[in-house]
């Protein structure tokens, strides 16, 4: 959850009351007058607290700084009859930092921006080796390598880890609860690789509901889009995109809620455990090495 800061004229409001209180007090009278001037000042208190929620503009809202650009380039090595040729291959993605340690962050982004995409033909004497770099881009303009470190591909999901990105950057933080059919939703994305150094696009539609694993919003997506945040009205996290409608993009398909925070926290928890392990487990004996390879 996110803290807001109080309105400085509430507490001069407040401290008044409370002078009135003492003096009527000391004086032994609860007069109407005294009355009518704590039920306004309780109005008046109402309606600046109401005020300066209201007034919230969408930059203190937005996890902006959480935004990342995706960039993944596939190398490609095609060989046949001692005769080889080489190609590249680059794609783009949205994505989004959920959170950080001393090391560096934790960014989720859309599992088929991750993924490799294409598949090496079959058959015959042809030997392909596909390699694969993801460099990720803050809203900064800083670049950095990613590391994959977990994708489902059943609801288009993807868990990367980024080092050294430690500093200038949000934590894009999770809701407490899913969003209601109807309910407003704001979206952090680069569609067709559009951005530039601190400037990315803003979408704002609506959620419409769930099917299945997936949940249903309306606002303008496009390629690039995959694996943007999906952000409720406080600026907090509730799906993931992956894909539009055919011919429609103003139909947006998202990972749900339950299972984009399911995934999240398992697959940290598992890294997290594997990197303690690395770093504070005891080192094997040799005897206990050749042990092991034995078995």
């Amino acid at each position: 959850m996110r803290a807001y800061k109080v309105n400085s004229n509430i507490f001069y409001l407040l401290n008044a009351v409370r002078g009135f209180y003492f003096i009527y007090i000391i004086e032994g009278e609860t007069t109407q007058m005294f009355k009518t001037i704590l039920v306004s000042a309780f109005i008046l208190l109402f309606s600046s607290c109401t005020s300066h929620v209201k007034n919230r503009s969408l930059n203190d809202i937005l996890p902006r700084q959480g935004y990342i650009f995706i960039e993944k380039t596939l190398n490609i090595k095609m060989c046949a009859d001692g005769v080889c040729s080489e190609a590249e291959m680059v794609s783009v993605g949205s994505g989004f930092v959920v959170k950080k340690n001393y090391k560096g962050v934790y960014a989720l982004t859309a599992a088929h921006v991750c993924n490799v995409g294409v598949s090496a033909p079959g058959g015959g004497a042809m030997d392909v080796k596909i390699g694969k770099k993801i460099r990720v881009e803050t809203l900064d303009g800083r670049f950095y390598k990613a590391e994959v470190i977990a994708t489902n591909n059943e609801i288009d999901a993807c868990l990367m880890f980024v080092e050294d990105l430690v500093h200038k950057i949000d934590i894009v933080e999770f809701a407490d609860e899913g969003p209601k059919p109807g309910d407003r939703v704001l979206n952090i994305a680069s569609p067709y690789g559009i951005h530039f150094e601190g400037v990315v696009p803003l979408f704002e539609g609506l959620y419409i509901g769930d099917n299945d694993k997936r949940s249903l919003y309306t606002f303008t997506a496009a390629p690039g889009s995959s694996g943007s945040m999906i952000l409720n009205a406080d600026g907090e996290l509730i799906g993931l995109v992956h894909s539009v409608y055919y011919k429609l993009y103003e139909v947006v398909v998202g990972v749900s809620f339950e299972e984009l925070r399911q995934f999240t926290k398992k697959n940290i928890r598992l890294h997290e455990a594997k990197e303690y392990r690395s770093l504070y487990a005891p080192p094997l004996s040799t005897g206990q090495q050749l042990l092991g390879r034995n078995i």
